[in-house]
C-alpha cells in the first residue's frame, strides 16, 4: 500500500505506458539497493527480457533475432555490449533522423554511465545495420520505435501484476523486468514468456507499429513547435 504502481502516458495510447513505481527508482550506485531490497524478508531476483525492444519491433515486423543478438556486432566491432545496447536503445528512441544522429552522439559522449567516441557510435550503428538491414528497411530506427514498445512493455506489465494478484505473488513491474521473490522467480519467468508471446503476436497481427505511425508526425510537430517557442 506504500508503493501504488502507475502507467504513464506519453500523448497517446500506443505510445509510452510503462507501469511506473517508486522500486524501479531506487538507485544502484556504489551499494545495489535495489537488488539488496528483500520482499517479506526473502531475497529479490528481477527476471528481464534480453534485448526487449529490438527483439520485440523485430517480432512485429516478421523478422527473427538470434539467441544474442549483441554477439555477432560485438565480434565485429570489438566494442562492449553496453556500448552497443547504449546506441541501439538510443537509435529506437529518437523521433526522427534529422539531425538526430549528431544530437545522439552528442549524448553518447556525454553520458556518465556509458561514454563513447562519435567513431564507436557510427561503427556500433553500421555493423546493427548491417547484420541486421531490416531495421533500416523497416524504419525502427530514427521513426519512435523505442516510445511505442514501451506501451507493449505496459500491456506485458498489466497482465504480469494480474497474473500475480491471481497467484498471490508479490510483484513489481522494473521497465521489461519484474521483482519478485526469488522462489517465485522460475515461475514468474515462464509467465514473462507466454505473457510476451500473447502481447507481441497481438500487436504483429493488428499491425501495431502501422496503426501508431501517425503519433510521430504529431510529436515531430510539438517538438518543433516548442524549440520555436524557446527561440
Amino acid at each position: 500500500m506504500k508503493n501504488p504502481s502507475s502507467r504513464s502516458l506519453k500523448d497517446f495510447a500506443g505510445r509510452g505506458g510503462r507501469i511506473n513505481n517508486y522500486y524501479q527508482n531506487l538507485v544502484n550506485r556504489r551499494i545495489p539497493l535495489r537488488t539488496s531490497t528483500l520482499i517479506d524478508g526473502e531475497a529479490i531476483v528481477e527476471p528481464d527480457f534480453s534485448c526487449n525492444h529490438l527483439r520485440m519491433a523485430s517480432y512485429i515486423v516478421g523478422e527473427e533475432l538470434p539467441k544474442d543478438p549483441y554477439s555477432d556486432i560485438a565480434k565485429e566491432t570489438g566494442l562492449s555490449r553496453d556500448k552497443i545496447r547504449t546506441v541501439i536503445t538510443k537509435c529506437f528512441g529518437a523521433v526522427s533522423s534529422q539531425g538526430a544522429k549528431g544530437n545522439l552522439i552528442q549524448k553518447a559522449h556525454s553520458d556518465r554511465k556509458q561514454p563513447m567516441s562519435a567513431a564507436d557510435f557510427r561503427e556500433i550503428l553500421s555493423s546493427v545495420e548491417h547484420n541486421y538491414p531490416w531495421v533500416t528497411k523497416e524504419k525502427l530506427f530514427f521513426n519512435d520505435v523505442g516510445t511505442r514498445m514501451q506501451w507493449l512493455e505496459g500491456e506485458i506489465a498489466l497482465k504480469m501484476l494480474q497474473w500475480a494478484t491471481e497467484e498471490q505473488i508479490p510483484l513489481l513491474a522494473v521497465h521489461d523486468a519484474f521483482a519478485v521473490r526469488d522462489i517465485d522467480g522460475t515461475k514468474t519467468n515462464t509467465r514473462m514468456l507466454e505473457v510476451w508471446k500473447e502481447v507481441v503476436e497481438k500487436a504483429k497481427n493488428g499491425r501495431f507499429l502501422e496503426a501508431t505511425q501517425y503519433t510521430v508526425a504529431i510529436v515531430q510537430e510539438r517538438k518543433k513547435a516548442l524549440k520555436a517557442l524557446k527561440a
